[in-house]
């Protein structure tokens, strides 16, 4: 996925590779208020009742989207992007989790959760530069081995809820797609432009 704007949310045919995300459908902008419930939503102290917001005003944002309907039409598994084991632990939540699980209910989509882990701690993005980004997430996610064959051939509507560089939705989609997922689409609740 370039960082190129695209009025449908594809990546543009001259930068797509084999291995990056085929798309990104983003609900919001990510400044002011949106900014604010997000960090609410995940640093302490944590409101988790702002999930189910989120994710009504996402699948309302999403839902307008061209591409979005075209990526369903093809029956697509929801997958969240993980957390580590820790954060986890200390949150008691994943919000890329709450997002997918009401996306797939919503638009009664299949939903597999855990289907990535986390495999090495990664410090919080939003203090690093775009370059610091890519290196951070590098070589953080493997496919959990016991649902590999679930994603074969099949399209991903990959959620997480924030996108600022990519770089988080780029390493899953690399790693998806090594392990069979024939398309990977990035869905975020916001974006930053």
């Amino acid at each position: 996925m370039c960082l190129k704007y695209s009025i449908t949310g594809e990546t543009h045919p001259g930068c797509i590779t084999p291995l990056s995300l085929d798309g990104l459908i983003c609900g919001v902008v990510y400044k002011g208020v949106v900014k604010k419930m997000i960090f609410r939503l995940k640093y302490s102290p944590y409101v988790l009742d702002i999930g189910t917001t989120m994710g009504r005003i996402a699948v309302d944002a999403v839902s307008q989207n061209e591409l979005f309907h075209r990526v369903l039409s093809s029956h697509p598994i929801v997958v969240e992007v993980p957390l580590s084991a820790n954060k986890l632990k200390k949150r008691g939540y994943n919000q890329a989790e709450i997002l997918g699980q009401f996306l797939a209910d919503e638009l009664d989509i299949y939903f597999l959760k855990e289907i990535l882990e986390r495999i090495k701690p990664t410090n919080p993005q939003f203090k690093l530069d775009k370059k610091e980004r890519q290196r951070n997430v590098l070589g953080a996610f493997e496919v959990n081995k016991k649902h590999r064959n679930m994603i074969k051939n099949k399209d991903i509507l990959l959620v997480d809820d924030v996108s600022t560089s990519c770089a988080t939705l780029k390493e899953c989609a690399k790693i998806l797609k090594r392990n069979g997922a024939k398309k990977v689409y990035g869905v975020t609740f916001a974006r930053e432009i």
